[in-house]
């Protein structure tokens, strides 16, 4: 699981591009949007040590 926290920054486009898909052919987007910002929280665990669960929820949950 820490290297997920560590690396999950990277697939926030990934998610963004499938949004952008799903709503080209109107599909629903919300679940890869919601994903893509959640992707991005995650950012400040780059090449960082692996994280105890509450700093991650705390990145999480208070994000602006």
């Amino acid at each position: 699981m820490h290297g997920i926290i560590r690396s999950a920054w990277r697939f926030a486009g990934e998610m963004r591009e499938i949004a952008t898909n799903y709503s080209s052919v109107s599909l629903p987007d919300g679940f890869h949007e919601g994903a893509a910002k959640r992707q991005e929280r995650m950012a400040g665990f780059k090449n960082k040590p692996p994280a105890k669960i509450d700093p991650v929820i705390e990145a999480l949950l208070n994000h602006p």
